[in-house]
């Protein structure tokens, strides 16, 4: 039997219920609806983050203190509770390797722009080597969007020398998403 009507018939079935799932068709075309859960995005007014919450509970944050070195996803947590993302440098977990400070939460950047190194910058290098290290500033979160199904947040943000010459802008996207059993950053 082809896959083909089988999802042409989920798809209407599914567009038709009027609810928030995701239809998941196997390799022996078993159909598996999942509800989707509520996801709300929300900007902090007091300090610099914005809260990512699916069906009322945490996922992630954006957060970007002037104290840090990129914005960053931190931290990231699990359907189940679980947090994903390591504790170290911002809040130290019992038993966890305390290296690499650079490698906060999830994030987007690359060693080598121009000469400068935005990949390892981090707290930990001494202020005389700083100027051979960049900073990726956030500038502006420019939209947050809630949703039954998905939730949205763009910012901008300038890979910026030492002087805070800007180098390269940035606008960065993400859609968030999940289910009882998964959550999703696209």
């Amino acid at each position: 039997m082809s896959k083909l009507p089988l999802i042409i018939c989920c798809f209407f079935a599914f567009q038709s219920s009027g609810q928030n799932n995701v239809v998941n068709v196997s390799e022996n075309n078993s159909v598996n609806v999942i509800p989707s859960k509520a996801v709300k995005v929300v900007a902090s007014k007091t300090d610099k983050s914005v809260e990512v919450t699916i069906d009322g509970k945490p996922f992630t944050s954006l957060i970007y203190p002037d104290n840090m070195e990129k914005p960053v996803l931190y931290p990231i947590t699990a359907a189940n509770g679980a947090i994903v993302t390591r504790g170290y440098p911002l809040k130290s977990r019992d038993g966890e390797r305390t290296d690499h400070p650079h490698h906060v939460g999830y994030w987007l950047n690359y060693e080598s722009v121009n000469g400068l190194d935005f990949w390892n910058n981090s707290f930990a290098i001494p202020t005389d080597k700083k100027s051979k290290y960049g900073w990726i500033r956030n500038t502006k979160v420019t939209s947050t969007k809630s949703g039954a199904k998905t939730g949205e947040l763009t910012y901008t943000a300038n890979w910026e020398n030492q002087a805070k010459d800007i180098l390269l802008k940035e606008e960065t996207r993400f859609v968030f998403s999940g289910t009882n059993d998964t959550r999703t950053i696209d």
